[in-house]
């Protein structure tokens, strides 16, 4: 067991890995990291990237929307779960390099 954080604009009660955007290195998933103040990144990250989206609809359509919260979650994981693909790097070197290359190849070779 050890400790993941995710960071995020939404709330959720459960993990979903077939939600996402697939235009991630790794395709759709959940992503998750060891380091929490990279979690606390893509959530504010996220959240301005939202709020622009929101102004600007704001602007073009007149509507009122509700603010928009960064969240970061502490997620215990447990790697012995069936029926699921985990890939764990440990640090960003040119394993982690050559397996992100491959993905994207996979993924523009499909469309």
């Amino acid at each position: 067991m050890k400790n993941l954080y995710h960071g995020t604009i939404y709330l959720f009660d459960e993990i979903n890995v077939t939600e996402g955007h697939g235009y991630k290195d790794f395709g759709k998933g959940f992503y998750a990291t060891a380091i929490p103040a990279h979690a606390e990144r893509i959530a504010i990250r996220n959240k301005r990237m939202a709020e622009r989206k929101r102004e600007h609809m704001i602007k073009t359509n007149h509507i009122k929307l509700n603010p928009i919260i960064a969240y970061r979650y502490n997620l215990i994981f447990n790697e012995q779960i069936d029926d699921l693909s985990v890939k764990v790097f440990d640090k960003a070197d040119s394993e982690w390099l050559r397996f992100i290359i491959a993905n994207r190849k996979v993924k523009t070779s499909a469309h």
